[in-house]
Formats: structure tokens, sequence, C-alpha cells
């Protein structure tokens, strides 16, 4: 038993030794001096005043200056003049003057400071730099280079390890093809990517680009930008919750609440994804999209289940493709596919298009819309065309040909010209007035027939040529049930879009 303690007590006593020997030589890891032209050594501060080709050496890192003061007893170093500091393979700094703490590690550079690692150069005024640690901070200002990117803020932090700096206040990252301004950002040297914590603006020729959280490649020109982003082009603006987007090809992702406005258009689409193809100059946005536009005071509101929209300077249009719905205060109407021309005002309806004004229903292959000074103008119906006018009941007027004109005023069906095998059925009143009783139906048919309306119907109605019988006249009672309707008459009131669907899709 006592041998075994005398083992146990000589075992500690070794490792005591050997930890109090390591401590010894922690603590006599002090400042050591290369060279110097000249040295006094103060006892009573245990000072060393060296002159001339100064260089010393503390755990890897060389200091070089003119004249410095090596205190024994603090471990420290205050060098003036050609400070350079560096470690092989590491870092060297530049400087006019440096205080460096052994305990610490940290070196405190002023003076025209320029800092260089494998990865990149820092320039600024004044920099506390930890050489055990391989980071550094500066607050007066500073300049990071790497590659193509030059990088300015008021505050900054380097760490050499990771690779990573940190930017506050007035961040500007000048890129050859943009620069980003910002108030917080993340560098990686690495990967020359950049992460905004904070209100940023990325602006090039092409475009500028207002976002508050994300990061951008500036090595790929691949970005990502979160919490709200907007992409601002030539004549028209895109935002989003998210945006992917690649400036090498000009194409982004957007998703979330997505609005792209065309000011000079005056027109908005609405949706949850998009694809923005910028040299194309074409965007298509799905997600229960909806577009606004504004057409004499009034809103134009589209609806449909994809939209692309493209822009340049000779040609504005919107495409609306499946279930396109349009509704305004003068019209409402529905078709397949609908493509908005906006420099020309016109909108081209296809694929089973119907259109309603006041109580016009108008249909046929295709129609033409045509608006001038942002009121509707005319519309040309192409092929099978058929404009039926809801009188009272079931009587409705009726007019029907290949190809069918028809004219507004204040957005209203005043005129209506039809060519090709016109055919028509009117109820004719006794007078012109709004209460008058009808007297007649007339039923007839014409090579090409125009029309005129006002608020109480059809009040003038001529033929091209004047047919042979002039038609049929009935007693409004005593018409056939065969001859009441022309041949591709449809009322379908009920697929007349309503304000609720497109309030609904807007708060989708």
């Amino acid at each position: 038993m006592f041998v075994l303690n005398i083992v146990s007590v000589a075992r500690c006593t070794i490792l005591f030794f050997l930890a109090f020997t390591c401590f010894l030589q922690v603590k006599a890891q002090k400042i050591q001096i290369i060279n110097t032209d000249e040295l006094r050594f103060d006892a009573a501060s245990q000072s060393k005043y060296c002159k001339g080709n100064i260089k010393v050496l503390h755990e890897g890192v060389f200091i070089q200056c003119d004249s410095a003061v090596i205190n024994d007893k603090y471990n420290t170093v205050d060098g003036i003049g050609k400070v350079y500091i560096y470690q092989p393979d590491t870092f060297d700094m530049r400087g006019n003057r440096v205080f460096y703490d052994g305990k610490t590690k940290i070196a405190r550079v002023s003076g025209d400071v320029v800092l260089t690692d494998q990865k990149m150069t820092l320039t600024t005024p004044f920099i506390d730099y930890d050489t055990k640690n391989k980071s550094g901070s500066y607050s007066a200002g500073g300049l990071i280079v790497n590659e193509n990117d030059r990088l300015t803020s008021n505050k900054g932090y380097y760490n050499s390890r990771t690779n990573v700096a940190s930017f506050k206040e007035n961040v500007v990252l000048v890129n050859p093809e943009y620069t980003m301004t910002g108030d917080t950002l993340q560098y990686n040297t690495s990967y020359r990517t950049a992460y905004f914590f904070g209100p940023t603006v990325i602006q090039s020729e092409q475009n500028r680009i207002e976002c508050v959280w994300g990061y951008y490649n500036t090595a790929s020109n691949l970005a990502s930008f979160s919490r709200r982003a907007t992409i601002f082009g030539e004549s028209s603006d895109i935002t989003a919750d998210s945006f992917f987007y690649n400036r090498n090809s000009g194409d982004g992702e957007a998703f979330g609440n997505i609005v792209m406005n065309d000011t000079a258009e005056e027109i908005t689409v609405y949706g949850q994804n998009g694809l923005y193809m910028e040299k194309k100059r074409e965007t298509i946005i799905t997600g229960f999209p909806m577009s606004e536009r504004m057409l004499d005071n009034d809103t134009m509101l589209l609806l449909a289940d994809t939209f692309y929209y493209y822009s340049d300077t000779s040609i504005k249009k919107l495409l609306a493709y499946r279930n396109a719905q349009i509704l305004s205060p003068r019209i409402a109407g529905k078709c397949d596919t609908l493509i908005y021309f906006m420099k020309d005002s016109v909108m081209l309806m296809l694929e089973k298009p119907i259109l309603w004004n006041e109580n016009n229903q108008i249909t046929g292959d295709s129609i033409s819309v045509y608006m001038k000074d942002e009121k509707l103008d005319y519309m040309f119906v192409r092929n099978n065309g058929f404009v039926a006018s809801w009188l009272e009941e079931d009587r409705f007027n009726q007019m029907a040909g290949n190809q069918i004109y028809n004219y507004f005023v204040d957005g209203k069906l005043r005129k209506v010209n039809l060519f090709g095998q016109g055919q028509s059925i009117y109820y004719v009143r006794e007078d012109e007035s709004d209460t008058a009783a009808y007297t007649g139906v007339n039923r007839i048919a014409s090579g090409a027939i125009t029309i005129f309306m006002d608020s109480s119907g059809i009040h003038n109605i001529r033929f091209y040529p004047q047919p042979e019988p002039e038609g049929v006249l009935y007693p409004p009672k005593e018409i056939p049930e065969s001859e009441k309707v022309l041949d591709g008459f449809h009322w379908q009131i009920q697929l007349k879009p309503k304000d609720e669907d497109f309030y609904k899709r807007k708060s989708q």
C-alpha cells in the first residue's frame, strides 16, 4: 500500500513538473528582436528602444519598422515608420504605425494601412488585426479589392481564415458590370459572393435591382433575393417575394405576390409565379394572374391562366392565354386567347370570343377591338359574326354576317355594318321614344346592311343592295317561333364575367 502511494506521488510530481514547464515555456514566449541598428535598454520601465532596420518575431508573426519601443514587462511593440507586419503564406500588412500586444496578439496599425492575403487587398486608415485568428476590423472607412470587385464601407471586419468580410454603413461594391450599394453586407472572397442584410440597390446599364435580403455571386453572376425585391427594366418593373436571377442570361424566376408594372402604358399584372427574360424582353406570369389598365379614367381588368408580356421600342403586347376574361365599365368578354397590342390600343380575341356592351352581345370566330384616346372606338368581327341586343323578356334585335364592324360613341354601340350574307331581325317601335310599344318584327337579308342604333334600339336600317323582296314584317305576337331568331343565335349572358370574379382573383 505504501509503495503504491509513493508511485502515485511520483506520478503527480512528474505531471506537475511537466505542466509547470509548459507554463514557463508559454510565458517565456516573449517578443524576439531579430535585428536593429541601435538598441538602448531602460531597466526601470523594462523597455528596449530600437532604431533602424528593426525586425522582431512573435509566434510566427514578423514586425518590421524604422523605430520601436519594446516593453518586456507587458510584451508589447510600439513602432513607427515603414511598418511591415507579415506571416509567411498567410498575410502581410503595411502602415505608418503599429502597436502590438503579445498577450492578445492584436496589432493596431494606422496610417495608410494596406492588408493583403491570398484572396484580397484591404486599404484603410486604421485597423485592429488579430494575428492569431487572422481577423481584422476597421471603423474609419476601408476598401477591399478582390479581382474585379472593389468594396468600400465605413466599418468592416475581415477574417482571413474564413475569407469572409462583413461591412456596415455606406457599403458600395463596384464591379465592371454593376454597382451594389447598401447598409449591411457580407462578402466571401473565396467564392466572390456578397450576402446582403438590409436595403440594397444593384445598378447596371441593363436594369436596377432593389432588394433587402439575399446573395449575389460576382463571379457567376447568379443571385437570389428574398423578403421582397424589385427588378427595374427599361420600360417596366417586376416585384416579387423572392427571385432567382442570372445576369449573364438576363433570366430570372419570381415567386410570390408578383406585381409587374409598365408605367408608360399604365398597366399592372399580378400573379404568383413568373419567368423574367430580360434579353428577350419577355415576362411570363402564372399562378392566378390578373392585369389592370387605366382607360379613360376607368380600370380595365383581365384574367387568364397565363400572361405573356413582350416589350421593346417598337411593340408592346400582353397575351392572355387560356380562359381569358375581360371586364371594364364599358365592355366585358371572354375567349380562350386574347392579345393586347398596347401602342396601337388593339385587342385581338381568338377562339370562341364573346363581348358584352350594355345590352349587346357580340360573337364571331375572332374579334378585334380598337380604342382611340383611351375610349372604345370600333370592333371588327371576322367570320360568323353575330350581334344580339336584348330588348325585353325574350325579344332580341339580331344582326349576322361574315364580317361585322361595330362603331361606338362614348362607349356605346351606335352603328353596325354587316358584310357578306347579312341578316337581321329587329323590332319596330311606334316612335323613337324608349317607352313606345313595339308594332312589328322585321326579318330581312341582304349582301350588306348598315344599322343605326340609339338608347331605344335600332332607329334606322339600310340595305345594299335593296333586297327583293324587302323582307317580312310580323306583328310582335304573331311571329312564328322559328322566325324569332337567326341561325347561330345563343344568348350567353350567364357567362359574362362578374366583378366578384376579379376581386377574388386579386385577393389570391
